[in-house]
């Protein structure tokens, strides 16, 4: 990895970092391997994927409940991933972790 002798603005890392986190397979996410499967088998292979999902589409995923979506959410969390509601009902999400 090159470094630059002018530190990048706060800004620039965030958005560098939720890139990285967009690309990073759902198998890192330290989720259950079953939930992993599932995933998966759907299609969704990074976290890019995920993000583009609603909750409805991952209820329908078979053998796919709550408490898989609940552990996707935190999943999410842990890796510095945050959601506000937009007018309308729409999600946004944003990085808050580390930088």
């Amino acid at each position: 990895m090159s470094r630059t002798r002018v530190p990048l603005p706060k800004a620039d890392l965030r958005r560098k970092r939720f890139a990285e986190v967009l690309d990073l397979p759902v198998a890192q996410l330290n989720l259950p391997v079953r939930t992993v499967n599932f995933l998966e088998d759907d299609g969704v292979l990074v976290v890019k994927d995920l993000l583009n999902c609603t909750r409805e589409r991952l209820l329908g995923i078979p053998n796919f409940g709550e408490k898989a979506l609940e552990q996707v959410f935190q999943a999410l969390h842990d890796v510095g991933l945050a959601c506000t509601i937009q007018e309308g009902g729409q999600g946004r999400w944003t990085y808050v972790g580390d930088v």
